[in-house]
């Protein structure tokens, strides 16, 4: 990384701006989940939820950029980072406060807090679960709970009904694809001493345990009797590919091709469910 260049102007361009649909396709999850329940929908709650979506986004652009810069020089030297994660932050608590008592969303303040926490929880001291061996969990119940409950309480206004049978799922998926990320990244996190689940368990194992989450995920979903038949039907299309490549997956301890391949399966899975049950709303 060349000196002149500040480092989170260095990160962020490298990071595609597709990347922030990661973040904001939980909360239209949620928003879609109310609408199914209440149909009912606010284009202001809407926005000001993807709003603290993209502040979520950018603070976790400038968390990795802090924990990777801090593994390479001394942190004092990069003191561009910190201010511009403030910003975000200050973007996400905005957002929270105006929906909280300009659209009567009391919860949604907490809740973006408890975002800021977990965020906080993932990358740094004293907790920094990311690098042991509790970022997986942490973004399962990020990206699958948490972001999704701020969608569907700020288009909702209550937790009644909550609606679990569709939530469960995407908890299982976002573990599966938490798991599947770090497996092309299970070198350099071993000289990092980041302690993932592919680096505690070894590939296979830790491929396995994402496999099982999205067979768990498709069990609920087909159960659920809450879905259109094509979704369920479109939800299969990555599951079937994962068992079929089951006779690969020794190659998922030394190809990258396999490792990426597998990941973004895995990813798809979830990508799958959350938007085509959103679209599913506009069609009905």
């Amino acid at each position: 990384m060349e000196a002149n260049i500040p480092i989170y102007k260095t990160r962020i361009g490298a990071n595609r701006l597709i990347a922030g649909v990661f973040f904001l396709t939980p909360l239209i999850l949620g928003q879609a989940i109310a609408f199914f329940i209440n149909e009912t929908f606010s284009w202001s709650a809407g926005l000001l939820t993807l709003t603290c979506g993209l502040g979520l986004y950018l603070c976790v652009v400038c968390g990795n950029a802090y924990t990777e810069h801090r593994q390479h020089t001394d942190i004092h030297r990069s003191p561009k980072t910190l201010p511009t994660g403030t910003f975000a932050a200050l973007m996400v608590t905005g957002a929270g406060l105006y929906l909280a008592f300009y659209l009567d969303r009391p919860l949604i303040f907490p809740l973006t807090v408890i975002g800021l926490a977990l965020f906080w929880a993932y990358h740094f001291p004293p907790l920094q679960l990311a690098m042991r061996g509790g970022g997986e969990i942490l973004q399962a119940l990020g990206f699958g709970l948490l972001l999704p409950l701020i969608g569907y309480y700020a288009q909702s206004g209550n937790w009644r009904p909550l609606p679990q049978a569709l939530l469960m799922p995407y908890i299982l998926l976002q573990l599966a694809a938490a798991i599947a990320y770090a497996l092309p990244n299970r070198k350099a996190d071993i000289a990092s001493s980041k302690k993932t689940w592919s680096v505690l368990l070894g590939n296979r194992t830790a491929a396995a345990i994402a496999v099982a989450a999205c067979l768990g995920a498709q069990y609920q979903l087909v159960w659920s009797r809450s879905l259109p038949t094509l979704l369920v039907g479109l939800m299969l299309i990555p599951v079937a590919a994962l068992l079929a490549s089951a006779p690969l997956h020794h190659r998922l301890d030394d190809s990258f091709f396999h490792q990426c391949v597998f990941k973004k399966i895995v990813f798809s899975a979830g990508y799958i469910y959350a938007l085509g049950f959103s679209l599913a709303q506009l069609w009905n």
